[in-house]
């Protein structure tokens, strides 16, 4: 027999709204699944159903749907989606001391063992096995870099000047002057970039969004070639002037900038480029 529900909930609207925005926006696994549960179990659009049934349409178990509506019947939709964790019952937290999460900030913003691009949680966690006493999860690493928002698997091109390059410094400050030199209209500074882009077509008719689920595209595409993109941004006016074509050869740019001589910019006295 099935067990009866000690805990009945009927959303009203706006929390039906809310909840489907939290559902839709949140990045949190444990957030999303009790969202699932609180639609599943609302009685207000359908009717009463077990425990069972919505631990089975929400993919949990029962104790998690009746953890989830208890705390929405007794403290709200707020204590029901972000539940408290007892900070002594997580024994990870307990290994990793502000010592030993030093060392592993320490190790993960070194360079990453020979053979390697960089650093992973499975290396950070051989790594971590020699240099500490105690044995530390992935999980446990992946927590105490993302409280140090250190992200190993993200990296940035900057522009880095070679060592005791005096050359290459004072072409770079050359370049910086320019750009702090006041709007001038009979002097623009233009900056130029062309890039080129594979086009792509749907194989399939993507699913359209709906309640609770994203749009979803099909993994197979189509080639439909090449195309380049020319763009020249005036950083002053935040003016933006882009071209596509077939090709980039060196006719093809220098054809863009006739036109931004000629017809962008045809009173200026000299422009910056």
């Amino acid at each position: 027999m099935a067990r009866q529900r000690a805990y009945r909930i009927s959303l009203e609207t706006e929390e039906r709204k809310a909840i489907r925005k939290i559902l839709r926006r949140s990045n949190s696994t444990n957030r999303r699944t009790r969202c699932t549960i609180l639609l599943n179990a609302d009685e207000s659009k359908s009717d009463p159903s077990t425990y069972q049934q919505i631990a089975e349409r929400s993919g949990v178990t029962v104790p998690t749907v009746i953890d989830t509506l208890s705390k929405f019947c007794k403290d709200g939709p707020v204590a029901a989606l972000n539940p408290r964790r007892n900070p002594n019952s997580d024994v990870a937290n307990l290994k990793a001391t502000g010592d030993i999460q030093a060392k592993v900030i320490a190790k993960a913003c070194t360079k990453s063992s020979e053979g390697r691009v960089r650093w992973t949680l499975t290396l950070l966690e051989e790594e971590l096995a020699v240099i500490l006493e105690t044995k530390l999860s992935r999980s446990t690493i992946g927590r105490i870099l993302q409280k140090n928002d250190l992200r190993p698997h993200l990296s940035e091109y900057w522009c880095i000047p070679p060592q005791a390059d005096a050359e290459f410094v004072a072409a770079m400050e050359d370049v910086l002057d320019v750009y702090q030199q006041p709007y001038d209209e009979k002097y623009p500074l233009w900056c130029m970039d062309e890039k080129p882009f594979q086009l792509l077509d749907e194989s399939r008719n993507p699913l359209p969004m709906r309640p609770g689920d994203i749009t979803r595209i099909d993994d197979e595409y189509i080639r439909n070639g090449t195309v380049s993109v020319f763009c020249f941004i005036q950083p002053h006016t935040v003016k933006i002037i882009h071209a596509e074509g077939p090709t980039r050869t060196a006719i093809d740019w220098s054809e863009k900038v006739k036109f931004l001589v000629d017809e962008v910019n045809p009173d200026a006295k000299r422009l910056f480029w």
